[in-house]
């Protein structure tokens, strides 16, 4: 059997599920796992959003069929913007990676994710800005926060830029875009100010919406929603 986390799921019949699976060396895959509505927590467990659990799965289409499943811990104890936090990476995951193709190198980024979030003592910004740099790197969307686009320059702490998703960073004399000092707070993960991490959220927002064509994304509003 095989480690996973479950992303998402959705009904698929009475007494079926349609679960979204991550795993380490196959990626991310959809499966049915057959009476899960309705099996007892003594028969099998239940399929949740962020439960570790070892599964085996067999299939040739695209929806594979969970065949066996079993909790190995209990999903983490997370509420309010936390768990929405945690709901958003398993959403960015969802959207910016394909079936079917494995990304080794998310992995134990999103265990350690989880685990920060899990932690009181994390700052959940912060936490974020790291894994959302580490997904788009894993996608081939890497962000590239240290120079110049099309050219030798290095970013200044005092200069502010614009970021084309395109082509890069661009110097700009308005004043206005991004401190040179939060591009490189971000990039070097030593986001510390008010400032700096502002503008790290704006940076990948723009970036995320840019890979996502405009598609919105639900767990963003559920933080508009949440006190």
């Amino acid at each position: 059997m095989v480690p996973a986390y479950v992303l998402h799921r959705h009904a698929w019949s009475e007494s079926s599920l349609i679960v979204e699976l991550f795993t380490e060396h196959y990626g991310r895959f959809g499966a049915v796992a057959r009476g899960a509505r309705k099996m007892s927590k003594r028969s099998r467990p239940p399929l949740q959003p962020l439960q570790p659990v070892l599964v085996e799965w067999g299939g040739r289409g695209e929806l594979q069929t969970l065949k066996n499943w079993e909790l190995t811990a209990a999903t983490p104890a997370l509420v309010g913007n936390r768990l929405i936090s945690a709901m958003y990476l398993n959403e960015l995951i969802y959207r910016l990676t394909q079936r079917s193709d494995a990304h080794p190198e998310l992995w134990r980024p999103y265990e350690t994710t989880l685990a920060a979030l899990a932690d009181d003592t994390s700052v959940v910004d912060v936490t974020l800005r790291k894994f959302e740099m580490c997904l788009l790197a894993a996608v081939g969307y890497a962000v590239d926060l240290l120079g110049e686009a099309g050219s030798a320059a290095d970013i200044q702490p005092d200069f502010y830029y614009l970021y084309d998703p395109e082509r890069g960073v661009t110097r700009t004399t308005s004043g206005s875009g991004y401190a040179g000092a939060s591009l490189l707070a971000l990039a070097r993960d030593q986001l510390v100010t008010q400032q700096e991490r502002a503008d790290a959220r704006r940076l990948m927002r723009q970036v995320i919406d840019f890979r996502l064509d405009g598609r919105p994304l639900k767990s963003r509003l559920m933080f508009r929603r949440s006190p």
